[in-house]
């Protein structure tokens, strides 16, 4: 698990535009419904701990470190319900 220093710089660098690398998800076929169509179950490859991290912070279960707090104050999430 990551630590806030580390979960800070994650956030930190997508408020600034910085590049962060992608997240990796593999697309596995588990079957077809009525109409012919794929389901598909999706995991990730590579990039949990950025999710989490990112999902935590716009859940307000941690908070910013040190002076890249007022970084925060410019972003605005709207959580779909």
């Amino acid at each position: 698990m990551w630590n806030l220093i580390t979960k800070s710089s994650l956030v930190a660098s997508v408020l600034s535009d910085s590049f962060i690398p992608a997240v990796v998800f593999l697309k596995d076929k588990v079957g077809t419904n009525d109409k012919g169509k794929d389901i598909c179950r999706y995991e990730i490859l590579d990039g949990q701990q950025r999710l989490t991290s990112l999902f935590e912070f716009l859940d307000d279960r941690w908070a910013l470190h040190g002076s890249r707090q007022v970084a925060a104050e410019i972003f605005l999430y709207s959580r779909p319900s």
